[in-house]
């Protein structure tokens, strides 16, 4: 089975350093239906291949994959859902609106004409909303990958609004 390994470095090399750290402190918690854990001193200073040699040595390989998969899948919930929930306060408060529509179009995530609804719009607050509109109708993808944009361009923005999080 050493396509696993392979098939694991390949998924988790698709995420960028923040994402990796989110992984791994998903993998740290344990996933449900898998009672066996990775000791947290293993991972600590882990990087991409640390990380897939200690799951394919804890963990029978098609469960190393189930458990990435299913760790994958809540990552995209909570940003998806993080989106939802601060629709309000993002469209009040993002500045940098253009960056992130310029890369969402790049990635072939919204397309030219979500792009020029939002670029035509006049304030920060109308181009959010345009981008709400395509945000809604692309789905938890689309919803994840502006998530991930957004911590890029505006950390401390999201940063912000999870600490004050009721």
């Amino acid at each position: 089975m050493a396509i696993v390994p392979e098939l694991l470095l390949a998924t988790l090399d698709d995420l960028g350093k923040a994402e990796l750290n989110t992984f791994i402190w998903y993998l740290r918690q344990g996933v449900e239906g898998f009672p066996q854990r990775i000791p947290v001193s293993q991972l600590e200073y882990a990087g991409r291949e640390d990380t897939i040699s200690k799951m394919v040595g804890t963990y029978q390989p098609e469960d190393a994959v189930k458990i990435t998969l299913e760790i994958l899948r809540k990552m995209n919930h909570d940003a998806a859902a993080f989106v939802d929930r601060h629709r309000a306060e993002l469209i009040q408060r993002v500045r940098k609106v253009m960056p992130i529509a310029d890369d969402l179009l790049r990635r072939g995530m919204i397309n030219y004409e979500m792009f020029a609804n939002i670029t035509t719009s006049k304030t920060n607050q109308g181009k959010m909303r345009e981008l709400y509109k395509a945000l809604q109708s692309g789905g938890t993808p689309l919803k994840t990958a502006f998530y991930r944009i957004l911590l890029k361009n505006e950390r401390l923005l999201v940063i912000n609004l999870v600490t004050t999080q009721k």
